[in-house]
């Protein structure tokens, strides 16, 4: 999670920068978002894989005031939900442990795919 951090106040430079003369050089959003003093509330989670790409972070900025600020305790294994476009993604695969899935049960599935950029 402090990679994902980090990365995004790496974006301070180009922020003071587009603040200063107007000319965008960079993505500024993410720290934008960090520094803007109207948000009251920021949830961030992190989800690792074991892929090339195997981290993937997510913030979300809240104006509520008074919002449950305690841990979740979710933790272990979830299902995360990426949106790419179908055009960039190649060689796509689904390994099942067994062919089928009957009803009211669950099954782990290894999808695996090379995405190109």
């Amino acid at each position: 999670m402090m990679q994902a951090i980090e990365q995004f106040y790496g974006e301070k430079s180009d922020y003071i920068t587009y603040k200063k003369t107007g000319v965008l050089k960079g993505q500024i959003g993410h720290y934008e978002s960090m520094i803007n003093p109207e948000y009251h509330h920021i949830g961030m989670g992190t989800f690792i894989g074991n892929s090339q790409y195997y981290r993937s972070s997510a913030q979300a900025f809240s104006l509520k005031t008074g919002l449950n600020e305690s841990a979740t305790g979710q933790y272990g294994l979830v299902s995360q939900t990426i949106e790419v476009q179908s055009n960039r993604l190649r060689d796509t695969k689904i390994d099942l442990k067994t062919p089928t899935i009957g009803v009211g049960t669950t099954q782990v599935a290894q999808f695996s795919y090379q995405y190109n950029h």
